[in-house]
């Protein structure tokens, strides 16, 4: 990839982004949050986890975001972020590739 490829996507990033804003804890992470949180601190939630538990042990989500909390020992909330960003560039690039084929 070329540095102005990768740059193009940056601001393709940013810009969906600041579109689409930043909510990580609506829609659907009622049920996947909780999952992070408790495998970063197995003593939260020590009623009634079984709300959430049904559905997030079905993905590797909570495992991979608490995993990567550890490692960098960022914050949650920041590493949320950075996964979020990730994400959107990763989809972008994946994207780029196919229409550039």
């Amino acid at each position: 990839m070329k540095l102005r490829d990768f740059l193009i996507l940056l601001l393709l990033t940013l810009g969906a982004l600041l579109i689409h804003g930043y909510h990580p804890w609506v829609e659907d992470a009622g049920i996947y949050l909780p999952g992070v949180e408790k495998a970063l601190h197995p003593e939260l939630f020590p009623f009634n986890a079984q709300f959430f538990e049904s559905h997030a042990h079905l993905t590797y989500f909570p495992d991979l975001i608490a995993a990567s909390v550890r490692v960098s020992h960022l914050p949650l909330e920041t590493a949320l972020f950075c996964w979020h960003i990730a994400s959107i560039f990763l989809f972008l690039l994946a994207c780029w590739q196919l229409i550039s084929k």
